[in-house]
């Protein structure tokens, strides 16, 4: 069994500047009993069920033979001793990401779901930018509940999969009061493994990694 597998959804490509991250993880790997797995140009719901499968697919999905499934989004900028910071988290946090945002603005792509706030505001509360810094530099060990992440960053038990029901990523249906729409395919996962499983994502704030959007945000 593998300690961990990486686990890298691929669109367009790897942009030049990320790839050498890539080339050092690869390097670790081959010390740690670990391997990364990719596939391209699948969409993305596709793409992530296909690896949370190790590649066997829709057909006959197998949980891979790894303790750890670590995701890692190809337009996400990090270090190995980001990576080795994460895979330090103790076991009893099955779910738990790093963070980053997708532009300029004091989001974070994780949060809360909340109904009173998105009936007001209409959309769910994130963690702020400034609130994750701050926690990260008051107490570094700090480790924040959510109810939704993003998949940037991000590593799962597979004993978690092992309970839940293919396809794990899905777009789930939510209605809330009047409005009615899908949510994307990491908020459905977080929905998903909490009503199979009872876990739900943790965050550390101090984990931060880059987000490629033609310049790192």
């Amino acid at each position: 069994m593998l300690d961990c597998l990486f686990l890298v959804p691929i669109g367009s490509g790897i942009p030049g500047n990320i790839f050498p991250r890539y080339l050092e993880l690869q390097s670790w790997c081959d010390k740690n009993n670990s391997k990364i797995l990719t596939c391209h140009k699948l969409f993305v719901n596709f793409a992530r069920n296909y690896l949370a499968t190790g590649g066997s697919g829709f057909a006959n999905p197998k949980i891979p033979k790894a303790k750890w499934l670590f995701w890692i989004d190809s337009d996400v900028t990090f270090t190995i001793e980001q990576v080795e910071d994460l895979l330090s988290i103790p076991e009893e946090y099955k779910f738990c990401s790093g963070w980053y945002r997708s532009d300029l603005g004091n989001d974070a792509m994780c949060g809360k779901w909340d109904t009173d706030f998105f009936m007001k505001n209409h959309y769910m509360p994130f963690f702020s930018v400034d609130s994750l810094k701050k926690l990260a530099k008051e107490n570094p060990n700090t480790i924040v509940k959510a109810d939704f992440t993003g998949f940037g960053f991000t590593k799962i038990h597979t004993s978690l999969l092992e309970k839940m029901t293919y396809p794990f990523f899905t777009y789930n249906m939510q209605e809330i009061g009047p409005y009615k729409e899908m949510a994307f395919e990491d908020v459905s996962f977080c929905q998903n493994c909490f009503k199979e499983t009872g876990v739900k994502p943790v965050i550390v704030p101090r984990i931060r990694v880059g987000h490629y959007k033609s310049f790192f945000v």
